[in-house]
């Protein structure tokens, strides 16, 4: 299945938002796409393609996995299945979200179970559509993003976007944390990782339409991986392209590890090799009320040579 936008933001750099639906790519986009595992039995749902721009030569493939069968509930395992959601479809019956709920407009992945005619999502929290983390023998859901998968293209990430981010802290415990692989091969356990709270590290807004109930929800989060990079890693002493070297890799992969960990997949920059993307003036749907922003635009990204 191939669908979405993308769009060149400066030279080496793409942004592409998985909110909005794409009605003049080779395909006509629909507000709403899933792909589902094999059967009950899959830990992975079959492969979405992303558009990039053409002078890229390839295009961004998505996939969803979960790490077991057992999520805690009975009758599992359910199928997985990822879903992408775009502005025009909020009233589709997708369980609890209302017309006003932006948030989770992005991708998402869950074990399906069916309630009459009504989709819905099995999690360690409740029915939801988000990528979720179950915590200890339960299943952790995440995404993994590559480019031209089968040439192992390298690339890096420089800003993630995630929706539907809640509170650093619930109950005392730490809510809503993702972890990044990258940099290996994730079948023999050689991938690199880091950790880190949305709400803490990211550059949150609210939606307008929130209910009350959701004063402390509900966010929508812009990660600098750069920035994150460079104060975990380097001690915040770190040049661009020692960041770039550090984190070039064939495929990155998002993933909801703890019990409250629950959030969906909004956006992201991506850095690739000069001279494959060209400049060229762009113009998106911001997200976030322009979270993209956070000083990145008008500087040129390159292929940064090894320091």
């Amino acid at each position: 299945m191939v669908f979405g936008l993308s769009f060149p933001a400066f030279a080496g750099a793409i942004l592409s938002d998985f909110t909005i639906a794409n009605p003049n790519g080779p395909i006509a986009d629909s507000t709403y796409q899933q792909v589902s595992g094999a059967d009950n039995n899959s830990l992975s749902t079959a492969l979405m393609t992303f558009y990039l721009p053409p002078s890229v030569g390839a295009h961004l493939t998505i996939q969803g996995f979960r790490s077991s069968l057992v999520d805690g509930y009975s009758n599992a395992p359910y199928p997985i299945v990822m879903t992408r959601r775009t502005v025009a479809n909020e009233l589709l019956p997708l369980g609890p979200i209302g017309p006003n709920h932006t948030d989770n407009r992005g991708i998402n992945l869950c074990s399906v179970y069916n309630v009459g005619s009504t989709f819905n999502c099995r999690g360690e929290q409740n029915s939801t559509t988000a990528v979720n983390g179950g915590g200890g023998d339960y299943q952790d859901e995440s995404i993994k993003f590559s480019i031209d998968q089968a040439n192992n293209f390298l690339f890096a990430v420089q800003l993630f976007t995630f929706g539907d981010v809640g509170p650093a802290v619930v109950n005392d415990q730490p809510n809503d944390n993702a972890r990044m692989y990258f940099g290996g091969n994730e079948f023999t356990n050689t991938e690199m990782f880091i950790d880190f709270n949305i709400r803490t590290v990211g550059t949150c807004v609210e939606y307008l339409a929130k209910p009350l109930l959701l004063v402390e929800e509900d966010r929508t989060c812009t990660v600098d991986i750069y920035n994150l990079v460079n104060a975990q890693i380097f001690d915040g002493d770190a040049s661009e392209a020692d960041i770039y070297n550090y984190l070039e890799s064939d495929y990155f992969r998002f993933a909801a590890i703890g019990g409250q960990d629950d959030w969906y997949i909004r956006g992201a920059q991506w850095i690739v090799p000069d001279p494959v993307v060209v400049p060229e003036p762009a113009s998106m749907t911001l997200l976030g009320a322009g979270l993209f922003g956070l000083g990145y635009f008008g500087k040129r990204r390159t292929r940064y040579a090894n320091a």
